[in-house]
């Protein structure tokens, strides 16, 4: 539910019944008033400018709208406002209808206003502070190096540079992986290849899906960042692993998010083993969060993978929509402690369309511990105890393979949320991975070595 204020009228994001598509109304009046039915498509975002107007994005322009819904186009083309920085502020802040009287916004040259004052900032940096005569950015490179630097009249200088070491590291080899899905379509997947990597050579490879993304240009999944150290691909690149990022696009639309997901990424490794870049007996796979879900679906599909980390994952659609996010308990800005979860599951990446008395067949085949018993994958869980997706998600999946003595760990970090942080708690899981990756992904020297059990952990 979208919902706000346009002075003292209340509006709302609908769609009403058989409509094609959802926009904005002022629901203050007996009959409701379409406001962005004039625009080419649903708007992508609002800003509220005033007491009687707002702004609305859609397909790149922006549109000024009144109270009655007439829509006037500007000259102005952008991607996205530009929000006050909302470190420490809380969810509502950095969620809620942007309010401002002019606000700023992201263009293909910089960042602008509808007043027409412009600032040009170098390709692809990031805005962190802006006025009508410069502004201060951010620029990163792939392998992590950083530079602040501000723009003033016009003219470009840097401020510092952060981490200017890693420019000298090798950190792998890329190539990329094409193939066609199900549909024909020809989809584009990257492989990162260890630094010491050589034509011929085969080394173990550990996938790292998400599904819903296939990106077309270097992957995000391979840069060195604070909020992609876990799995972070060039660290396992330096260990001697080829790191493969699948694309998977999906079809949020049918409600079913496992369905079919395990054969979409075994096409794309079927791929890279094809070209002969890693070692078909030697494969793992290691998700985080809806990439965590990925890998507990995959887990319960093949037996083709030799070691699973599933972290941050949901395994349990039904408790994972009645479960409530820890920081909301005590977040008070942040407004009811439930809708994040029920919209994940019924309307966001889960899109199981409805809450599960609606349909309790939809949420238990979707949900990997409901097919724990197809598990034979040794599988690494690792969960914050402060994450969104609550602990017991991983305590769930745990227990159930505990309970069928197989090979399964539990990493619980405490005081971590959905990305860790710590620097204590990044090390001790690869302290922990590492070596567990070593001795699951090492070819047993004799046939009794292989058929040994593992207790769980």
């Amino acid at each position: 539910m979208r919902a706000d204020w346009l002075g003292p009228r209340p509006i709302a994001l609908g769609k009403v019944a058989g409509a094609s598509r959802g926009d904005w109304y002022n629901v203050g009046r007996d009959k409701p008033i379409n406001l962005t039915s004039a625009l080419p498509s649903r708007p992508d975002s609002i800003a509220i400018v005033g007491h009687a107007a707002m702004l609305a994005l859609a397909q790149g322009r922006v549109w000024r709208i009144g109270v009655s819904g007439r829509a006037t186009q500007t000259d102005l083309r952008a991607s996205a406002w530009l929000r006050p920085s909302a470190v420490a502020a809380g969810i509502r802040q950095r969620s809620a209808v942007l309010r401002a009287k002019s606000p700023w916004l992201l263009t293909d040259s910089g960042i602008g206003d509808l007043a027409g004052h412009l600032v040009r900032l170098p390709p692809d940096a990031k805005p962190l502070a802006v006025t009508r005569l410069g502004a201060v950015f951010e620029s990163r490179a792939p392998s992590g190096v950083a530079t602040i630097g501000i723009v003033e009249q016009g003219r470009q200088r840097a401020l510092i540079t952060v981490n200017a070491d890693l420019a000298k590291l090798d950190q792998g080899v890329v190539r990329v992986i094409e193939s066609r899905a199900a549909n024909g379509q020809m989809l584009k997947s990257w492989v990162l290849l260890p630094p010491a990597w050589r034509p011929g050579q085969k080394p173990p490879l550990i996938v790292v899906p998400y599904p819903g993304s296939a990106p077309q240009t270097f992957p995000y999944r391979f840069t060195l960042r604070t909020n992609n150290l876990t799995p972070s691909a060039p660290l396992l690149a330096a260990q001697g692993y080829a790191v493969l990022v699948p694309a998977l696009p999906r079809d949020r639309s049918r409600g079913e998010p496992g369905e079919g997901l395990a054969d979409e990424i075994l096409a794309v490794v079927d791929a890279v083993l094809a070209q002969g870049l890693a070692d078909p007996d030697r494969l793992a796979l290691w998700g985080h969060s809806f990439g965590g879900y990925a890998a507990l679906v995959t887990a319960t599909h093949t037996h083709r993978f030799k070691a699973i980390i599933a972290q941050a994952a949901p395994s349990d659609f039904v408790a994972n929509w009645a479960s409530t996010d820890p920081y909301m308990l005590t977040a008070s800005d942040g407004g009811g402690p439930t809708p994040n979860q029920m919209g994940f599951n019924e309307t966001g990446q889960g899109g199981l369309k409805g809450p599960p008395w609606r349909d309790p067949e939809r949420y238990r085949r979707n949900s990997p511990l409901f097919q724990a018993d197809r598990v034979t994958t040794p599988i690494m869980l690792i969960h914050g105890d402060q994450d969104y997706v609550a602990l017991a998600q991983g305590q769930a999946m745990f227990n159930a393979l505990y309970r069928q003595n197989k090979d399964a760990t539990l990493l619980t970090l405490f005081g971590e949320r959905h990305l860790p942080a710590s620097p204590a708690n990044l090390r001790a899981i690869y302290a922990e991975v590492l070596p567990w990756l070593a001795d699951r992904l090492e070819a047993p020297s004799t046939p009794a070595a292989a058929e040994g059990d593992r207790p769980s952990q």
